[in-house]
């Protein structure tokens, strides 16, 4: 009978080539056609008989064309009625797992089931075997040629992954509701101010308004605070600081601060600034300067971020009653070490507000200045009702010049692992 099969390959190869049409086309056309409902698209919410397609909400950016603004509660009536999309279900079998005619071994190296490969025929210069694998669970299916054989010569496959590449204005939906965060907290703490007195003002030189007497500062504080996320907690920290004058040309100040807290841990926050003019003669003209350099350390999240900030202010007299000033806009850099990777989401906004009260007092010395102060605050962090449910215009691979240029659409691109460039020392866990 094998002698027989044999001599005839082209009908063999018919044969199996009809019934690879008859499972993988005809099959799942009867089966929707049996269906009493219509499918929805996987990816299209809004897509049934009768009601209006999703991409229609809103449209690609158009400078020639002026969008109507979107109803968005009528939108939200009409999602609650849209049935779920049936998404899933079981593989077949026969894409399950593929037999190489190359196969030799009849143990598995891996397992040690038995395993077995037969060569059947020839489709166009492509091999077709028929291959056993042992070891079946209690949850397998059986292929069409049986349980633990296999027939497949290979599939392809298409994944999703981000948005899918078709997408040119399909509206995607984000609803977030959370928790709102809520912290409260009462501290209590002390400063004193030890020599200071007046910084040296001379006739040629100006020199800031909040820096005009020089110091040395030591404070500590201790409070109380409570969040109904992390529960209730305990802060206290001390800071010293020195405010020196017109020895550097310039009032300059440096600070540091230490506050160790049961929620976020220790965290040390160094602190330096100048600040400086210089006038003529005459007084038409006036020079400015100031700078800041900051580079907080948190023990839990480690180093936060370096800022660096500068500016100069020139200002001259055209007459005595007319002055005019040009500024140089200040220059800033940031250095951060905790930069997360990106994904294509909606970004939901959040509402804070914040509520603050100090009440201080203190007496004057010549020689030190002591002062007691209670501040209590109040902080709110959450989700506005009317931005708990955003609308955003999608755009795939496939139709990237087609979104709106004003940042305001949703794209399927990523960044990874955008750090700040420096020849050394090199990242080591980056190729």
């Amino acid at each position: 009978m094998l002698l027989r099969l044999a001599q005839k390959p082209r009908a063999i190869a018919w044969f199996f080539i009809s019934l690879f049409y008859l499972e993988l086309t005809l099959i799942p056309v009867i089966s929707k056609a049996a269906t009493p409902y219509p499918k929805l698209h996987a990816f299209r919410v809004g897509a049934v008989n009768g009601l209006p397609k999703s991409n229609t909400l809103p449209q690609a950016f158009d400078n020639s064309t002026t969008v109507a603004p979107v109803d968005t509660k009528n939108l939200q009536d009409l999602n609650r009625n849209i049935p779920e999309p049936e998404i899933g279900g079981p593989t077949q079998p026969e894409m399950t797992s593929f037999s190489s005619v190359n196969g030799g071994n009849m143990v598995d190296l891996f397992t040690g089931d038995f395993s077995y490969t037969i060569p059947l025929l020839d489709v166009g210069g492509y091999p077709v075997a028929l291959g056993y694998n042992a070891g079946s669970s209690m949850d397998q299916e059986a292929s069409w040629v049986g349980l633990g054989w296999n027939i497949n010569p290979g599939t392809i496959s298409r994944n999703l992954r981000g948005l899918p590449d078709d997408f040119k204005g399909d509206t995607v939906v984000k609803t977030l509701n959370v928790k709102e965060n809520k912290t409260i907290g009462v501290t209590a703490g002390a400063d004193i101010e030890l020599a200071g007195f007046p910084a040296g003002t001379e006739p040629k030189q100006m020199v800031d308004s909040n820096a005009k007497y020089q110091g040395v500062t030591f404070g500590a504080s201790y409070g109380i605070t409570h969040n109904n996320y992390k529960g209730w907690g305990i802060e206290h920290g001390i800071s010293v600081g020195i405010n020196a004058g017109t020895g550097a040309k310039g009032p300059f100040s440096g600070s540091l601060s230490l506050s160790n807290g049961t929620m976020d841990g220790l965290t040390v926050s160094p602190s330096m600034s100048f600040a400086g003019g210089v006038m003529s003669n005459n007084e038409k003209t006036s020079l400015n300067y100031f700078g800041a350099l900051s580079m907080p350390y948190n023990s839990r999240a480690g180093l936060g971020s370096l800022q660096l900030s500068t500016g100069v202010t020139f200002a001259w007299s055209i007459s005595n009653n007319f002055r005019t000033a040009v500024s140089f806009k200040p220059k800033g850099a940031l250095i951060s070490f905790a930069t997360p990777a990106g994904a294509p989401e909606i970004q939901i906004p959040y509402t804070s507000t914040q509520f603050t009260f100090t009440t201080k007092v203190g007496l004057l010395n010549k020689l030190y200045h002591p002062d007691f102060y209670v501040r209590g605050y109040v902080s709110k962090q959450f989700i506005d009702p009317q931005d708990r449910t955003l609308y955003q215009p999608s755009f795939g691979y496939l139709h990237y010049q087609d979104a709106a240029p004003d940042g305001s659409s949703l794209l399927d691109f990523n960044k990874e692992k955008e750090l700040p460039y420096r020849e050394k020392p090199a990242y080591p866990h980056i190729g």
